[in-house]
């Protein structure tokens, strides 16, 4: 079973910009322009693009490997956002939340009737090193 929890979330607190290297990584030789930076990052703006409508919670079920989502994760998930067919979209079944891959009208056969969107993931953040 998968378990989702909300984290609060304040679009109004300031935002923490991080500078970002121009380029893209890649494996084999390093670019030369890698010395050059861009514009600051700021990493809510780059999520977030409805803050009102927009939620984090983290991901504590078993990983789910053909979208890639494991334990701990954090999932940016926005209401606004209507499901298309292959996205992962919070359910809200029961009371419960659950996270699932939208098929479209495959979802119209869930175990029971009562049941809703509640919205669409529409970002993923993951700590690699702890």
């Amino acid at each position: 079973m998968n378990t989702l929890t909300q984290i609060p979330f304040d679009p109004n607190s300031p935002t923490h910009c991080y500078q970002m290297l121009m380029g893209r990584v890649t494996a084999g030789f390093p670019s030369p322009a890698a010395d050059w930076l861009d514009e600051p990052l700021n990493v809510v703006d780059y999520l977030i693009e409805h803050p009102s409508s927009t939620f984090f919670m983290s991901y504590t079920g078993k990983p789910i490997q053909k979208v890639m989502v494991n334990t701990g994760d954090i999932l940016v998930v926005d209401k606004s956002v209507l499901p298309r067919t292959g996205t992962l979209v919070v359910l809200c079944q029961e009371g419960e939340m659950k996270l699932r891959l939208w098929q479209g009208d495959e979802n119209a056969t869930l175990e029971t009737e009562d049941w809703y969107v509640w919205g669409s993931v529409i970002g993923l953040a993951r700590k690699l090193v702890k």
